[in-house]
């Protein structure tokens, strides 16, 4: 196990736990509203995910059909539970995390369950389960990843490449008016491409791989690249599908991403327990925080503690219930779901 990798998986799912901790710190510090380093999470994310897709399929052999199977289960039935979630939410008649009467339809259900981006009645491009738009990129990436393996392997990272280099410059060119011609043309794609070929060269570094200076050197540029756009105010208007999020987002995200394999390499690495639990909840945490806050954050209101406890208490007693939240999710409904998936449905190869 890579345990920075680990590590920087529980920084991630943090920061964009603390991005939606804004809403209610609005009323009181108007001003956060225009700070968005938090968003950036989600694209360490899509960094992290080309890296260890390809250094796990270049370690050990796997079918596409093997392969499909294997990312399908770290992915779908989590994120399939709480889409029923948010479905049975709306039957008794409540609407979560900002759905419309327009958004909460049957037809969006089911584009959600199949990874189809559709538009909001508010213009965003993202299902049901808002946080569910990244786990749309990341199923096409799992497509296009598990069609290359069909390929020889000297063809495999060509193939990937020069389909993740296509498709950004198309939609920069083209500007195509469809949301899912415009969802799958973002320049966002090419945090996976980094990744991929951040696998590449860690399978493949020579001595500058095993420094650790360089590895501090690209953590602090990353993290630069993220915070001097937010405190001097020169970075492009922040939105979830931007033009240039790849530039604003994406290239810190890869330094902070290599600058963390590098101290991996000189076996500098964060081995605590508890940050290893967190990156493993991650995705737990990922896709639960949006309800947790949105009821926890009402309960508060409703029994008058958030004016107790005020903003700061708020946000505090909140962000503790999404990370305890995500935790006990990963730890009760993850884990054995996972488990009896992989036993239900073994591999090929592990059946050999």
């Amino acid at each position: 196990m890579l345990c920075n990798v680990q590590v920087l998986r529980t920084v991630a799912a943090t920061m964009v736990v603390l991005h939606h901790l804004r809403t209610p710190l609005l009323p009181h510090a108007p001003w956060i509203k225009d700070i968005h380093v938090g968003a950036a999470g989600v694209d360490i994310f899509f960094v992290i995910s080309g890296f260890i897709i390809t250094l796990t399929t270049a370690q050990r052999t796997a079918t596409p059909a093997q392969f499909f199977a294997q990312r399908a289960t770290r992915i779908v039935p989590l994120y399939w539970l709480f889409l029923l979630l948010i479905a049975g939410m709306v039957a008794v008649g409540l609407r979560p995390v900002g759905l419309t009467d327009t958004d909460a339809t049957l037809t969006n259900l089911f584009k959600s369950m199949a990874f189809i981006p559709f538009e909001r009645s508010n213009g965003a491009l993202m299902p049901i389960l808002g946080v569910g738009w990244t786990l749309n990129f990341e199923a096409f990436f799992y497509l296009l990843f598990g069609a290359a393996l069909f390929l020889p392997n000297r063809h495999r990272m060509m193939a990937i490449t020069t389909c993740l280099l296509l498709l950004p410059l198309a939609g920069l060119l083209l500007q195509p008016p469809g949301a899912v011609a415009r969802f799958f043309t973002n320049s966002i794609l090419l945090e996976f491409l980094a990744g991929c070929w951040l696998a590449y060269w860690y399978l493949n570094a020579g001595p500058i791989g095993g420094r650790r200076s360089t590895g501090w050197l690209l953590i602090t540029a990353g993290g630069l690249g993220l915070a001097l756009p937010e405190i001097f105010d020169w970075g492009p208007d922040f939105q979830q599908l931007m033009p240039l999020r790849f530039l604003a987002f994406g290239l810190p995200a890869f330094c902070i991403v290599a600058g963390a394999l590098c101290l991996e390499r000189t076996s500098q690495s964060l081995k605590s327990p508890f940050w290893q639990q967190q990156g493993a909840a991650s995705y737990a945490l990922y896709l639960s925080h949006t309800i947790v806050l949105q009821i926890g954050e009402k309960g508060l209101a409703a029994l008058e503690l958030d004016a107790l406890l005020g903003p700061i208490g708020t946000a505090a007693v909140l962000f503790v219930a999404a990370i305890a939240a995500g935790t006990a999710t990963h730890l009760w409904i993850e884990r054995p779901i996972t488990r009896w998936c992989r036993d239900s449905f073994p591999s090929k190869r592990s059946q050999a």
